[in-house]
């Protein structure tokens, strides 16, 4: 069952689109009704793991710049979530291919170059627990790779809102950088957890 949001055709924010408990039990009390007696079934909403690009692009010459930023965040939001993604992104079990998705950014005809090219993932448990995954990460844990997947098979990926775009006149080959804490946003990619003491 999916629940798909409105996208329309005016400004579109991606969402996670949540079912309310009771659609989760008429869900869980029809499958109950129809699996072998030994099944335990359980229906819950899926995670949503974010996304986010981070790019220095190049447009062509007497464009405005801010104009043409907003125009690839909002191509690759629409790209980057579930409602709205090329199939093998729309669905559980989804996979990125970060090279594709620039391939497909340098592919605008009104983009000169991208550079400085890598993708955040951040996914969380329910616990709170949160992991940050860049595909420019080269440290002692190993590099990320070119492709992304979700950490869990019920996670669907979302895209963030605004995605680290910058632009240049020119474009130089530029290696990207491994995004730390300084770079985020909070309430986007950055998550504050309160905690209580006893």
């Amino acid at each position: 069952m999916r629940r798909a949001p409105e996208t329309g055709t005016g400004t579109w924010a991606p969402r996670a689109h949540l079912f309310d408990v009771n659609t989760l039990r008429r869900i869980r009390d029809f499958l109950a009704a129809h699996a072998p007696g030994f099944a335990r079934i359980e229906a819950v909403n899926p995670a949503f793991e974010r996304l986010q690009v981070r790019a220095t692009l190049a447009f062509d010459a007497f464009r405005d710049d801010g104009a043409m930023a907003r125009r690839v965040n909002a191509e690759i939001a629409r790209y980057l979530s579930v409602w709205t993604a090329p199939p093998a992104m729309a669905r559980f079990g989804w996979s990125l291919n970060a090279r594709a998705l620039c391939a497909h950014i340098e592919a605008f005809d009104f983009v000169r170059g991208v550079t400085d090219f890598s993708v955040l993932h951040l996914s969380g448990d329910d616990d709170g627990t949160y992991a940050l995954l860049d595909t420019a990460q080269s440290d002692g844990r190993g590099p990320h790779g070119p492709a992304i997947r979700p950490a869990r098979p019920w996670s669907l990926p979302l895209s963030v809102r605004d995605h680290a775009l910058a632009t240049a006149p020119e474009i130089r080959p530029e290696d990207p950088v491994q995004s730390g804490i300084g770079r985020l946003s909070i309430g986007d990619m950055f998550i504050v957890r309160q905690r209580t003491n006893p």
